[in-house]
């Protein structure tokens, strides 16, 4: 079954943060690539729904006649994703059009429904995408402390936010080894003034994992919101219930180059006990 959802943001990557009390969202739009050339080979997008004390999230893309229900990792936290693309041209031709998002909290006399319009305009969306992709150059877990190395040929002058993720699966459960990213307070923060080249040392090789996932990400986001269009989102309405975004501030679309552990590195898990490359995981807010 199809899966359409929204646009624009990590697994991502949460380089930005609302302060408002009712919560926020996030589109995201990812470009990125697996196997450690400097060519795309996915593209996919997420919507990421904070708002305290709501117990469900939906979305339609056909007026309400059906609904596609978010996932809940608890504290108001929703997402939704789609299926990777080989290209940004079919991910946007499946995701664009008019959206309805729907919030429920307990209590409330009913939902909170919003009205949104995902673009097709391919060429205004690929133009957001930090270029190039960033490149890992190296892993190295034996060592201590252990590092992480990636280089980026792009202008950070050009570029909103920097991110780095580390994670591991055991007993089928996600646990997260190392999150940071340029927006995070001191000392948990990465300086934007090394945008170009980052080496990352963690506390301690990270142990035995059924799987392993290393990524780094450069995002471009806007803030969106009544009246405020986006390059992707736009038509940002309260179309009824409690009013939960009513600003820009509340709502943002977020576009992300991102890259994943690169072939080169997988003699250096399996050194470590057959551990095994891991496509990109999926942000979960």
């Amino acid at each position: 079954m199809r899966k359409v959802i929204v646009i624009l943001i990590a697994g991502g990557l949460a380089l930005f943060t609302s302060t408002a009390v009712a919560g926020d969202v996030e589109f995201e739009i990812f470009r990125g690539n697996e196997d450690g050339g400097a060519t795309p080979d996915y593209f996919g997008a997420e919507i990421d729904v904070w708002s305290p004390g709501a117990t469900a999230v939906a979305m339609s893309s056909n007026g309400g006649v059906s609904w596609d229900l978010f996932n809940n990792d608890g504290g108001g936290w929703f997402w939704l994703d789609t299926d990777d693309y080989p290209t940004l041209g079919g991910l946007v031709g499946d995701i664009a059009g008019p959206k309805l998002l729907e919030i429920t909290h307990n209590g409330a006399n009913s939902p909170t429904t919003y009205g949104f319009n995902v673009s097709n305009d391919e060429a205004a969306i690929n133009d957001r995408f930090p270029a190039p992709l960033p490149q890992i150059t190296s892993i190295n877990l034996p060592a201590n402390p252990a590092t992480m190395s990636w280089n980026w040929a792009g202008d950070p002058n050009l570029v909103d936010g920097l991110g780095v993720d580390v994670c591991g699966i055991i007993a089928g459960n996600w646990v997260d080894i190392y999150d940071k990213n340029s927006g995070d307070d001191p000392p948990d923060y990465i300086p934007k003034t090394i945008h170009e080249v980052n080496d990352i040392l963690f506390p301690q090789p990270p142990g035995n994992y059924d799987e392993l996932e290393f990524l780094v990400g450069y995002a471009n986001g806007a803030y969106i919101g009544p009246g405020i269009d986006g390059v992707a989102i736009s038509g940002w309405t309260h179309l009824g219930g409690d009013e939960l975004f009513g600003g820009p501030e509340d709502v943002d679309e977020l576009f992300v180059s991102e890259h994943d552990i690169p072939e080169p590195a997988s003699m250096t898990l399996l050194a470590l006990g057959g551990l095994a490359l891991l496509r990109r995981r999926r942000r979960k807010g």
